[in-house]
């Protein structure tokens, strides 16, 4: 009898221990794993087209300004810009930031298209193109928001 005692006081004893070892593993706060090399290189691949969308977009707005460049050619690359940035972009926050002034670009961009279209520096459908970007970038934005 004192050995079934003994044996049922040393089997507790086991369950106890395997519950606290247990209890202190679950707690231990685990260290968030490193970031993967795959990462790290898609965000350098993210940061060079973001580089280049900006310098495209930048070269677009000049050439438009010269009369050499299109509103598609502006709203293309700004819309590309755009697009990067949101790639990069961590926060629903930031992507309303990014959003929001796609938004404010296209709405310049239709405001400058329908003056060169009244003094006949552009044709009609550069300033539909130009509505176009426009709408599309809030219907971005919304869509966004609604999230």
């Amino acid at each position: 009898m004192r050995q079934i005692k003994q044996l049922a006081l040393i089997t507790l004893f086991c369950v106890l221990c395997v519950m606290l070892i247990s209890r202190g593993r679950a707690q231990q706060v685990v260290p968030p794993p490193a970031q993967p090399v795959e990462s790290k290189v898609k965000a350098e691949l993210v940061s060079q087209l973001i580089a280049t969308a900006e310098a495209a977009q930048r070269q677009a707005q000049e050439l438009y300004k010269a009369g050499l460049g299109t509103v598609q050619e502006v709203q293309t690359w700004t819309m590309r810009l755009a697009d990067a940035r949101l790639m990069a972009a961590k926060d629903k926050k930031s992507r309303i930031e990014i959003l929001t002034a796609r938004v404010t670009a296209a709405q310049e961009m239709e405001k400058d298209a329908d003056g060169r279209l009244t003094a006949g520096l552009v044709r009609h459908i550069d300033a539909i193109d130009a509505r176009f970007a426009r709408i599309q970038a809030q219907i971005d934005l919304a869509n966004e928001e609604a999230k």
